[in-house]
């Protein structure tokens, strides 16, 4: 990886706010990692047997994504506009080797420490594109913006059915 600059920012996670000096690279897949320096710096404890990353000595707890090999995430296509105590079905993109096929979708866990709710359900794919019901919990209209990364989905074949 060349480094080709640095930069100051600013991290909002669940309220805390983090400042930290970082290196900028190009064509990362990843939107950013956090190294051991920040990791040590803001005292981050990763617990895989309980499944939580703890930041600022456990004042923030995040649970962690497991994924398995057959699991897709899913994305708002457009910002959508959801008024108070409301629900609304929202438009999603899913991988379009799904075209055609039911799947099981479920909240990611990120996505359900936010302010929405979002249904499981068994989705239908078709041209790469699917719905989730989604409920705003709170007095005030909130907007779920493009490209939120909200669910993922598992092919039903792995999941079992009682």
């Amino acid at each position: 990886m060349g480094i080709v600059g640095e930069a100051n920012v600013t991290m909002y996670i669940q309220g805390l706010c983090i400042h930290h000096r970082v290196k900028v690279v190009r064509h990362l897949q990843n939107d950013l990692l956090l190294g051991c320096d920040w990791l040590i710096a803001n005292r981050v404890t990763l617990d895989y047997n309980h499944g939580f990353v703890s930041i600022a000595d456990e004042l923030i707890r995040i649970p962690m994504l497991f994924y398995k090999k057959d699991q897709w995430l899913v994305s708002a296509i457009e910002s959508v506009c959801i008024p108070a105590f409301s629900e609304s079905i929202v438009r999603v993109r899913c991988p379009h080797s799904l075209n055609n096929k039911t799947v099981l979708m479920e909240a990611l866990p990120s996505f359900k420490m936010g302010p929405f709710l979002l249904a499981r359900s068994l989705s239908k794919i078709k041209n790469g594109e699917s719905i989730c019901k989604v409920m705003n919990c709170f007095d005030q209209a909130l907007v779920l913006r493009k490209g939120v990364k909200m669910a993922y989905m598992e092919s039903l074949r792995d999941i079992g059915f009682m």
